[in-house]
Formats: C-alpha cells, structure tokens, sequence
C-alpha cells in the first residue's frame, strides 16, 4: 500500500518545477505531448488512422483494460468514466459490456471522440451509449460531468503528462469519486535519479520532462495523498509496454 504523507507545499514547489521543465522542453519541441498537437490528431482522423492516435495494439490494450477492471471487480451495473478515452478503445468493449448508459469518456481531443462514435461503435452499439456521455475535456481542468462514478480510468494518460499536470489531474480525477470509487491509472515508475532518462525493459525511454514521462514510487505516493486517495499496485496485470498499473481509492 502506498500511503506515505508528504507536506502539499513541497509537492507543489517540485510540481511548479516539473512544469517549468516541460515549457521549457515545449519551447523546443513544440508540444508537451503529442495529444496537444491537435493537427496531427485531425491528419490521423482524417486519413483513417485515428487508432494510431493513442499509440497501436489497439485490440490488445483495449482487452488488457477491460481485463484489468474486471479483475478490480468491475459489473455491469457499475458506472464508469473513460479518462482520454480517445477513440473508444476501451469503450467499444464496455459499451457492450456495461447497462445501457453506464459508460462515459472525455478526451482532449473532439475529433477522437467523434472517430470512435461514428467508426468504431455499430448502430447496436450507438444506442446503448448516449452522445452526451462523451465530451471534450482537458485533463487539468474540472470533469465535464456533474456526477460521481464507481470505476474511473486513465490507461497511458498520465504517462503523457508532467508532475504539475499529473498532479492537476488526479486531484481533478478525485472529485468525480465517491468513498468506494476505484481509479486504475498507469504509470512509468522508475526508482533511479527521475532527472535521468530511464530505458525499461520494453526498450522504451522515459524522462522527467518530456513525453514520455515517468516518476517515483515516492512521487506517486504524495500525488495520491494530495488528491485524497492511497494507490496500490495491481500486479497481476502485466502492461506490454512496461507501464505499472495501481488501483487509488479514497484514503
């Protein structure tokens, strides 16, 4: 269980730093993440390959995902928020797999949601899922929807964001939870000098202030804290890209 205490201004004082990094890294990169390359995203839509937006082994990771929240306990009669849900990887199998109207999903991006919508759901589908349960929505900001929900999920997302967002977003995340909610997020955890890049066993380099990113066990521990929540890692469920997976729930 991860359930360190550290003091709110410490984590803010390095958070600020986390985003000073990124908008320095932003100024010669031009992004802070590929997601906030809205023409990039709408090329990929555009041309058909709205699948590739979030990365490849589309089947694979979508039944990872819904493997992973069955495993957390995940029924059909639960409610679930799809975090960056993109083009509805994991949402076309919960959809079908959910009640009708049980599942809801933001994205940065409009153009995903519509893709995933209009491409990747058939007309069965379509009529279990209500179009307003999908909006665009930043991470950083307040959840677009006025409800709390039993399982929240932010697969590959936070691997995309700096500690200052990350830290945004969790406690954002937080909100939309009530006391037996469980968020099952993934992370790139490295135990080494986080200012260091960090190659893990997937070949897949991380970094501490650009994308991919990664943190500590002990950063993760004080981002959950500060949101309110304790994460535990959920071991049994091996991410093919080296990601670790932990299940936050109220503290």
């Amino acid at each position: 269980m991860l359930a360190r205490l550290t003091s709110k201004p410490d984590l803010i004082q390095r958070a600020q730093h986390s985003q000073a990094s990124a908008q320095r890294w932003a100024g010669k990169r031009g992004m802070m993440s590929k997601y906030y390359d809205k023409s990039r995203i709408e090329d990929l839509v555009q041309t058909n390959r709205h699948r590739n937006a979030v990365g490849g082994m589309w089947g694979e990771m979508g039944a990872l995902q819904l493997e992973a929240l069955t495993s957390l306990g995940l029924t059909p009669t639960h409610s679930v928020l799809d975090v960056g849900c993109g083009s509805l990887r994991l949402g076309r199998k919960l959809v079908r797999f959910l009640d009708e109207g049980q599942y809801y999903g933001t994205d940065l991006n409009t153009s995903l949601l519509e893709a995933g919508y209009e491409k990747e759901l058939d007309a069965f589908l379509q009529a279990r899922l209500p179009r307003e349960n999908l909006r665009q929505h930043d991470v950083t900001e307040t959840v677009p929807f006025d409800r709390t929900f039993d399982y929240l999920v932010a697969f590959s997302l936070f691997t995309h964001l700096t500690e200052a967002q990350s830290t945004a977003a969790l406690q954002s995340i937080s909100r939309c939870m009530h006391e037996a909610s469980c968020l099952m997020a993934t992370y790139f955890v490295t135990e080494q000098d986080p200012q260091q890049p960090h190659v893990h066993g997937s070949g897949i380099t991380t970094y501490f202030d650009q994308d991919p990113f990664h943190v500590t066990t002990g950063t993760l521990e004080e981002m959950a804290s500060a949101a309110g929540l304790v994460a535990n890692p959920v071991d049994q469920i091996v991410h093919p890209r080296g990601q670790k997976l932990f299940a936050f729930r109220s503290s």
